[in-house]
C-alpha cells in the first residue's frame, strides 16, 4: 500500500465566536470583540487593564490570571 495522504488540519483559531476550540481556551485575542467582552468580565477588569497584562506576559490565559492574582494581592 501507499503513504496516506496526509490530512488537512483545520486553522487553529477561528473568528466564528460559535466555534471554539482548546487554542481559544488558552489564548486571548484582543482582535476579537467577543473574547475581549468575557476575558475583562472573567477577570473584572476594563480592556486597557486586560491589554496591560498581556503587554506583559503574554496572550496565555493561564499567565493573565497569575498576573491579576499577583496584582490582587499586592
Amino acid at each position: 500500500m501507499g503513504a496516506a495522504a496526509p490530512r488537512k488540519r483545520k486553522a487553529a483559531r477561528s473568528d466564528n465566536p460559535a466555534v471554539r476550540g482548546a487554542r481559544d481556551a488558552a489564548h486571548i485575542a484582543l482582535s476579537q470583540a467577543h473574547e475581549v467582552a468575557y476575558w475583562t468580565k472573567k477577570f473584572g477588569v476594563d480592556r486597557a487593564q486586560l491589554q496591560a497584562a498581556i503587554d506583559q506576559v503574554g496572550h496565555g490565559t493561564r499567565a493573565v490570571k497569575a498576573y491579576f492574582a499577583a496584582a490582587a494581592k499586592n
